[in-house]
């Protein structure tokens, strides 16, 4: 039924980003942590967009992407660390709507500050996820 490999990039000043799936999550409340480690509480003050595909060869399908606009001299963004998927987030703007996960591999990306990280996840039939680790994705946009 539900099928979701993920991928995610944070943007922060210095450190490392970091970036999971949350344990229990499902495909139907799958819940991203994204942060500059150490601080697993903070440090999303930089990111910008958070964007879920589907693993693809060739071109990827956006399933769901969110923007933090800044605004007037000398804004901060907020500093989120969790992202629901399709949720509204505050402080946030859906620039694509959320697609319906369906089993199978998917993408999140994390961007902001100048550098991105990516990590990959799947759903299985009946919405089970699993977080699929990989060595330090992170990289210097």
């Amino acid at each position: 039924m539900f099928g979701i490999a993920v991928a995610a990039t944070l943007a922060c000043v210095s450190g490392r980003d970091e970036v999971h799936i949350e344990p229990g999550s499902r495909a139907d409340s799958l819940i991203i942590h994204a942060f500059l480690a150490p601080d697993s509480a903070n440090g999303g003050a930089r990111l910008r967009e958070l964007t879920v595909s589907r693993c693809s060869a060739g071109s990827p399908t956006t399933d769901w992407t969110i923007e933090h606009r800044v605004t007037g001299l000398g804004a901060r963004p907020s500093d989120p660390v969790f992202f629901r998927y399709a949720a509204n987030i505050p402080g946030w703007t859906t620039t694509q709507s959320a697609l319906p996960m369906k089993s199978g591999c998917y993408v999140v990306m994390l961007y902001g500050g100048g550098h991105w990280a990516s990590t990959q996840f799947w759903v299985y039939e009946g919405g089970t996820v699993q977080y699929l680790p990989v060595t330090d994705r992170a990289r210097s946009r």
